[in-house]
């Protein structure tokens, strides 16, 4: 399977990490738009998952799912706006592998060129012959030359459409070349692009259709991402159940100490990390601070304060309860797997409406609360609620506390109003 270059970016939240690695964040795929699609018109209708049928003919890891919705149009399929649009001036054949459970017409369409038309969508040279295996089908652009940003892939034109339910379909390496079986000039995509993941310890579901790169469920401050990882943990796996990758580059912890991951789960329980293999041994940690949210996005930190050199494995264990108490199977969304230099950044500057502002954050000995509404009383406690510094009689709009003697971590501090309101925020104690 030809290999996509890693293009990887940050999504960084409400801070400034420096030095940071981007170990993966499940972006690297083209952004597929859904269309046509009945009542699953929607992004979740695409999904990169384990490939379901390993053969000669396609012997990839990952490829793309559709859930073709019955009450779809016959142009039910995708459209994508490529990063660098494909040249068909030259290369005028596009190939695309195809998995499918029934025989119907394919299309292909490319769009906003600098040709005259600007768009040419056609059916295959060659009509599809097999289901249930994989199959390349083959489409000629003769007329198309320059270049066209835009592909569109519609893999079940039947017209008028005749099903009666749902059905699935696969497609995998999208493909540029200049003979019908030669070798490819461009692969527009293989949705190879994510870290090889790795199921361990997962019960029934102990399976690479355990993970699937899927829609981000929840887009918000946190975390903005389109895509992210769903991990389906079995009610019946071990406390460890989870994945480990051998990476494409070793990362080197001699610095950067702080391992990130954003998780969204629906339940608090505590989380593992662990590297192996490098020059000392291997070092499984839980996070530095539990968990405190669930469905929502959260930032959870390891901090590896002993490793150094290079670890060419990782290893996430994100619902280690143990013994595990599931009666059903759950599902965890995580993302956005970053080495930096520095700690848990999840915390905020200012906070609610009326303007207050928390700095500096991270902080070191003193904290400054300014922007402060008709504040009588602040109070510091912990994520567990206790309260450790409370002040008393405040008169100005500006005030400073003494945080020195706080532990490393993330703290809550509530400013109430003389009128009876609570204003809260969030600062973190380096």
């Amino acid at each position: 399977m030809k290999k996509v270059l890693h293009v990887l970016c940050i999504l960084g939240m409400m801070t400034f990490v420096s030095k940071a690695q981007v170990i993966e964040n499940f972006e690297n795929f083209i952004k597929v738009h859904t269309m046509a699609n009945g009542h699953l018109d929607v992004p979740a209708a695409f999904k990169v998952v384990a490939n379901p049928l390993k053969s000669d003919a396609n012997n990839s890891d990952h490829v793309m799912m559709f859930t073709r919705g019955f009450d779809g149009n016959p142009w039910a399929g995708f459209w994508s706006v490529l990063s660098v649009p494909v040249d068909l001036t030259a290369d005028k054949y596009i190939r695309v592998k195809v998995l499918k459970p029934r025989i119907s017409p394919l299309h292909f369409k490319v769009e906003g060129g600098t040709s005259d038309p600007p768009s040419f969508e056609i059916s295959p040279v060659n009509a599809q012959t097999k289901t249930d295996e994989w199959e390349t089908i083959v489409f000629y652009f003769e007329n198309a030359t320059g270049t066209y940003p835009t592909i569109v892939f519609m893999p079940d034109f039947e017209d008028p459409v005749t099903l009666t339910e749902d059905i699935v379909i696969y497609f995998d390496d999208i493909e540029v070349c200049n003979t019908p079986d030669g070798p490819a000039t461009r692969v527009i995509e293989n949705f190879e692009g994510a870290i090889p993941v790795h199921t361990m310890a997962n019960g029934h579901l102990d399976a690479p259709e355990a993970f699937e790169v899927v829609a981000n469920p929840l887009k918000d401050e946190v975390n903005g991402s389109d895509l992210v990882m769903k991990f389906t943990r079995a009610f019946d796996g071990n406390p460890w159940a989870g994945f480990w990758c051998i990476l494409p580059q070793p990362i080197d912890m001699t610095v950067n100490k702080y391992m990130h991951v954003k998780v969204l789960k629906p339940r608090i329980s505590p989380l593992h990390f662990k590297v192996e293999g490098g020059s000392t041994s291997n070092i499984e940690i839980p996070s530095m601070h539990p968990q405190t949210m669930t469905d929502a996005w959260e930032d959870i930190v390891f901090y590896f304060e002993n490793a150094t050199g290079t670890y060419p494995t990782i290893v996430f264990m994100p619902d280690f309860e143990d013994p595990v108490t599931l009666t059903e199977d759950i599902t965890i969304y995580f993302d956005d797997i970053e080495l930096t230099e520095t700690g848990p950044v999840g915390v905020k500057n200012a906070t609610a409406g009326s303007g207050m502002v928390i700095y500096p954050n991270p902080v070191k000995t003193t904290l400054t609360l300014d922007n402060l509404q008709n504040a009588e009383r602040i109070v510091i406690s912990n994520l567990i609620g206790q309260q450790i510094i409370i002040k008393n009689n405040i008169r100005e709009s500006r005030t400073t506390m003494d945080v020195s003697s706080l532990a490393r971590g993330i703290y809550i501090v509530s400013i109430h109003s003389k009128d009876g309101k609570t204003e809260t925020g969030k600062f973190m104690k380096e």
